[in-house]
């Protein structure tokens, strides 16, 4: 995962914020979506209130298969199944992961930080059936 991946994790940041993305740190978007969604503050603007992506902007992409992995892992021994990840990389996510799971691969990578995970393999990656 690029940059592209963390410029989205600040989109959503800055959507639900309410403020230009320009005004919104990797840093910042990280521990706001880190927060559960109820905790976020919801901003007012002039087009009403914001917080909740309008559904005809909901991405219509299902979830790779490795964060759906990582938001319904019982435990850190079940992310290890992830390429490039390990035993301490496993625990970490699950020890950060929301209480509402990760809304994307770029916030697992942007929240912890994890240098020696090949984001692109683990994206890719499949459940063997």
């Amino acid at each position: 995962m690029g940059a592209s991946g963390f410029m989205r994790a600040r989109r959503i940041a800055a959507e639900r914020m309410n403020k230009p993305v320009e005004e919104v740190g990797y840093q910042e978007a990280a521990e706001y979506l880190r927060k559960p969604q109820e905790e976020q503050p919801v901003q007012e603007s002039d087009a009403g209130v914001t917080g909740e992506q309008p559904e005809d902007e909901m991405p219509t992409t299902p979830l790779p298969a490795a964060l759906a992995l990582i938001n319904g892992a019982a435990s850190a021994k079940a992310i290890e199944k992830l390429p490039t990840i390990g035993a301490k990389g496993a625990q970490k996510i699950f020890d950060v992961r929301p209480e509402n799971g990760f809304v994307a691969l770029e916030q697992v990578a942007a929240m912890t930080d994890l240098q020696s995970a090949n984001w692109t393999e683990i994206a890719a990656w499949e459940a063997p059936e």
